[in-house]
């Protein structure tokens, strides 16, 4: 297991003025840049587990969720395309390629206490099948 925590908490602090499409953008362009140097560590770029605490595993759900809609089509610029372009895109690999292994690598997801709710990706997935209505807890008191 590779830690880019140390990495990735210079980026945390980076966020606080960004949009939420604006922080996947580096989300995903920092998976890549993971992939691209996992070799180095010996890790397996084909297996990534993403985690995160609080607005962190909002992200890591956000992260699994929206992966297939990486590309480089714009975010929101074009009624009804909603692409993230990763910040990060190795050299010579088109950006098909890098929403590929991304998608492919995402092994686990771990968000811990992570604010999210289904409504917020609403706007960004297309339903292709009924699914029954989401089971929430029932707390007794």
């Amino acid at each position: 297991m590779i830690v880019y925590q140390v990495w990735l908490r210079g980026v945390s602090y980076y966020f606080a003025s960004f949009s939420l499409p604006n922080i996947l953008f580096i989300v995903f362009g920092s998976i890549a840049h993971i992939q691209e140097h996992a070799a180095k560590y010996g890790a397996d770029p084909t297996r990534i587990a993403v985690t995160g605490d609080s607005a962190g595993g909002h992200l890591s759900a956000s992260a699994a969720v929206l992966s297939p809609s990486i590309g480089d089509g714009g975010f929101g610029a074009r009624e009804g395309v909603y692409e993230f372009m990763p910040s990060f895109v190795p050299s010579g690999k088109p950006v098909d390629q890098v929403k590929d292994e991304i998608v492919r690598a995402i092994k686990v997801v771990a968000p811990s206490y992570g604010p999210s709710e289904a409504s917020v990706f609403k706007m960004f997935l297309e339903q292709t099948d009924q699914v029954n209505p989401p089971i929430r807890p029932v707390f007794k008191s």
